[in-house]
């Protein structure tokens, strides 16, 4: 009897979980596991990836972005994690979130916090920076695994949205594809232009 009654427990919590997890973040979610990635670049010193970056695309089911014209800007703080600035243009409001990076074992990947939200202390967010030659691009992959089912999300960053050919988005979008199995109908190209960019007074709170 105690067994089963402990064997409905994790049942419930499976389900609980599951339930919650989809609920809140809807990104991709499927059984498995994160798989162990294999970097294009190995990250010694992350100094050199601080600063300002423009997202020129990101997973349709990113769960806090929603908007375009979307920059995250990373410098260290007072602890020495990375603090981290994203903001993002929603109907020409400018929405900020604030939040830490904080360091691995892996110098390839971070563990995100947003804003002191109790959410983001039990499910950080993951952040692994796949491949970056840290002056142009940086490929962004992200697995969180909770039991058995894994929730996961892509970004493609540049340092200059405005000088990029079609042949090179082409070549990222293959790259996501290849590796993480993102077909291009499930990524958003993010807008830089002056309409999608134009903004009016005020400021929002992104959606953690």
């Amino acid at each position: 009897m105690n067994i089963i009654s402990k064997f409905e427990k994790y049942i419930y919590f499976f389900i609980f979980t599951i339930l919650l997890l989809s609920s809140k973040s809807y990104c991709r979610y499927s059984f498995g596991l994160c798989q162990t990635l294999k970097y294009e670049t190995e990250i010694k010193d992350l100094k050199p990836y601080l600063g300002k970056w423009y997202e020129i695309i990101r997973s349709k089911t990113t769960p806090f972005e929603k908007g375009n014209c979307a920059t995250a800007e990373y410098s260290i703080n007072e602890k020495g994690n990375i603090k981290i600035e994203n903001t993002e243009n929603r109907q020409h409001l400018v929405t900020k979130a604030h939040g830490v990076g904080k360091l691995t074992n892996d110098n390839n990947r971070l563990k995100l916090f947003f804003d002191d939200s109790i959410w983001n202390y039990f499910f950080p967010g993951d952040y692994r920076i796949v491949k970056t030659d840290f002056k142009t691009y940086s490929i962004v992959y992200s697995c969180s695994q909770y039991l058995f089912m894994k929730f996961e999300l892509v970004w493609v960053l540049v340092r200059d949205p405005h000088k990029l050919e079609q042949s090179r988005i082409d070549e990222w979008t293959q790259f996501i594809n290849d590796n993480f199995s993102f077909n291009p109908e499930e990524l958003f190209y993010t807008k830089h232009d002056p309409v999608s960019c134009k903004t009016s007074s005020g400021e929002g709170k992104a959606e953690i």
